[in-house]
């Protein structure tokens, strides 16, 4: 039985909701999000004012890859369907209290907060005043309200109170959501913040903790992408590297290359790492997301802790490369609660004068919205990997139903066999790339199925619980990993077509939603921008831009692309076909995704009408 904390917020009472799972490998935090949006949406307001927090069936379970929750809710940027990931303690919180989902409707007269906790085997809301704290920093919140180490803080600052389009939550000072404005969401719904008293952790099945100490193990011995998470300076370090064109985009997407970001010395950072690590997500021993703290008596414990953004939206989009300002970047967004790309978005847009100290910089920007001239899919900010060379990518980020997420399908750049380590162009032949792997600036015929497989595949993480940082094809956990655990953990017999199908119902939902809400097939386009403005810079390999560059230059030929748009079509089109997708109605009436997609809502719906 799957089981969901439902809460009114506006009458402040709750039910304990338990549901047949109707779909074990399938969330049931998705349908519940669409049973909230279509079934009762004539009893919120206009604004559709709920949010929804879940794992997947192996979400919140002590080993590696498996600390990812999910908060789903309304983008007040896309007015469509946002799903946001969130590390850390979020998911072990909610699975040691049994919960698959939490579901908070309706706003209240006045600014609360919401403490779920569990006695004696019975659940406990309670409804708090938090008048006390507006204005309050996510900081400040969160040492307000923590009443112990089992104690896990979702928190909003004053740009979430004032529903800012970009205001994010941040989980336990530096965990936050990184796209759609779910802060705003909070903001509607009069929530400041939402503690969660966990109970014990799940102890770990023996499966699970073998495939998590084989994965250490691996770390140890010097497997690739694994090891450079798991050693300083860690995960979320895109800039360490000369820019490539045609991967990370630079000043806005510029067609030249930006050479304020050349010879970036990841080494720096290492100065300001914060040792010894706890680890940033129970029971994972990858340990990517490291705590980073330019000033240590301002900075409180995981308030430094390093978003996947942050340096790369700093140093790429906005264009500096001080790497005590990019970590300082980092750790004021998490602070006042906003999202790390629209912020360096709006900074951009508003050509601020980089003299300026980050909070200024920031601050600049706290009541602005990107203009009519921003680079946006579904109006949100397009993050700096791309599209014209790093088609793929650019194409899953056009098409996706919740915006463009940077880690919506694995990169294109790992694939390319001048870039990357031969062993991701071995494991991608699983996944449909062609043997050898395929360069970076290509969209033909050999790439379609690659790019199906590998969403497909990562839906189907995301749907799962298990974070993409750890997950095949490129991370060291193998899709028999993945089927194992599921056995262990809830004694199904996953193989990959069932696991597949899982992240095509998945997608199939949320496109649905976005449907229902107004969205189509218009919205999975990227702006002209991309389709008129090729690439056109010197190789950063080249020295002194004095002489072509050698034909061994790392990024030979990568600095130069463009997208064409009779081949974005083409592939738009093969997606939509693989996925079921239909132009007109959003899923294909006859396909199975959508029969299976529609008996599983209908299901769901009915047995929550009998609650």
């Amino acid at each position: 039985m799957a089981k969901i904390l439902y809460v009114n917020n506006t009458d402040q009472e709750f039910r304990l909701c338990e549901i047949k799972s109707i779909n074990h490998l399938v969330p049931i935090s998705i349908p519940l999000t669409n049973y909230i949006a279509t079934e009762t949406s004539s009893e919120l307001s206009a604004n559709l004012d709920f949010i929804v927090i879940g794992i997947g069936v192996l979400g919140g379970h002590s080993g590696v890859g498996l600390s990812v929750a999910t908060i789903s809710g309304i983008s007040p940027q896309s007015n469509g369907l946002i799903e946001a990931k969130v590390e850390g303690r979020l998911a072990a919180a909610l699975r040691s209290l049994g919960l698959d989902a939490v579901a908070i409707v309706g706003s209240s007269s006045n600014l609360s907060g919401i403490h779920i906790s569990k006695s004696s085997g019975v659940f406990v809301v309670k409804f708090e005043d938090a008048n006390a704290l507006r204005g309050k920093s996510v900081w400040e919140t969160t040492a307000a309200v923590s009443s112990g180490e089992n104690d896990t803080i979702l928190a909003i600052g004053s740009s979430g109170e004032i529903q800012s389009k970009f205001a994010s939550v941040v989980c336990d000072y530096g965990f936050p959501t990184q796209t759609g404005g779910v802060g705003a969401i909070l903001g509607r719904l009069g929530i400041k913040y939402i503690q969660i008293s966990a109970q014990d952790f799940v102890t770990p099945s023996a499966i699970v903790k073998q495939i998590s100490a084989e994965y250490l193990d691996g770390i140890k011995a010097g497997n690739q992408l694994s090891k450079v998470h798991y050693d300083p300076p860690g995960f979320g370090m895109w800039g360490d590297f000369p820019p490539m064109v045609g991967y990370h985009a630079v000043e806005n997407f510029a067609p030249q290359l930006s050479f304020m970001t050349k010879n970036i010395d990841g080494e720096e950072y290492k100065k300001f790492l914060k040792l010894p690590e706890d680890g940033s997500c129970p029971g994972c021993p990858q340990n990517c997301l490291k705590d980073y703290r330019v000033d240590e008596q301002k900075v409180p414990r995981h308030g430094g802790r390093l978003h996947q953004l942050a340096v790369t939206v700093f140093f790429n989009q906005w264009g500096e490369r001080n790497q005590s300002r990019a970590l300082e970047f980092n750790s004021y967004c998490h602070e006042i609660g906003v999202e790390h790309l629209y912020v360096s978005a709006l900074m951009v847009q508003k050509g601020l004068d980089k003299s300026l100290s980050i909070p200024a910089l920031v601050n600049s920007v706290l009541n602005e919205e990107l203009d009519q001239s921003a680079l946006t899919v579904k109006k949100m900010p397009i993050p700096p990997f791309d599209p014209r060379g790093s088609k793929g990518l650019g194409l899953a980020m056009a098409l996706n139903p919740t915006g463009p997420r940077y880690d919506v399908i694995e990169h294109d750049i790992d694939f390319d066999p001048r870039l990357s380590w031969e062993r991701h162009s071995i494991f991608g032949e699983e996944f449909g790339f062609p043997e050898g792997g395929l360069p970076l600036a290509t969209m033909d015929a050999r790439r379609l199925p690659a790019i199906s497989q590998v969403w497909q595949l990562w839906s189907a993480m995301d749907a799962l619980g298990v974070c993409i940082f750890a997950s095949p094809p490129t991370r060291d956990l193998r899709l028999s990993h993945i089927m194992s655990m599921v056995k262990s953990i809830t004694n199904i017999e996953a193989d990959r077509e069932s696991i597949f199908f899982a992240g095509k119902l998945r997608l199939a939902f949320q496109r649905e939603l976005n449907f229902f809400l107004g969205l189509t097939s218009d919205d999975d386009g990227l702006p002209d921008y991309f389709f008129d403005v090729p690439i056109d810079s010197p190789d950063p390999g080249e020295a002194e831009l004095t002489s072509e560059a050698p034909a061994s230059s790392p990024t030979a030929g990568v600095s130069k692309a463009s997208l064409g748009r009779d081949e974005f079509e083409n592939a738009r089109a093969f997606i939509y076909q693989e996925m079921s997708w239909d132009l007109e109605f959003g899923i294909d009436r006859a396909s199975e995704v959508w029969k299976e997609m529609d008996s599983l809502q209908q299901s769901f719906n009915q047995a929550m009408r009998t609650l």
